[in-house]
């Protein structure tokens, strides 16, 4: 199952489930799926950004992974189990003020190495 849901209420401020994340909510509400965590804070279609947006992913095991969305495995950053779900959810509130302030959701995120 693959959770690209950010937790907000329509504030929009932050509502952080009690298992830590919607990613992890999901996993306890479906035991037997593999839930993973990605494509909640990309917005542009990976073939405009011209290889320089950063797609996160986070679970336990890995279903269809973003590849099958376009991302290539470079532009793909595995965080590792599904508890750093935990981290990416907030993410949400940096786009949603980097959108207001560029006055576009035309844009996405990197991270550089």
């Amino acid at each position: 199952m693959v959770d690209v849901s950010n937790p907000l209420d329509f504030s929009p401020r932050l509502v952080v489930p009690a298992a830590g994340s919607v990613a992890e909510q999901l996993q306890l509400a479906f035991p037997r799926a593999h839930v993973v965590k990605t494509l909640n804070t990309v917005m542009t279609d990976p073939r405009r950004s011209r290889g320089r947006t950063t797609c996160s992913c986070a679970g336990t095991r890995r279903p269809p992974s973003p590849t099958s969305f376009g991302w290539t495995h470079r532009r793909i950053l595995d965080l590792g189990g599904l508890s750093a779900a935990r981290g990416v959810e907030p993410l949400v509130l940096l786009w949603i003020s980097l959108g207001d302030s560029l006055r576009t959701a035309d844009f996405d995120l990197a991270v550089l190495r």
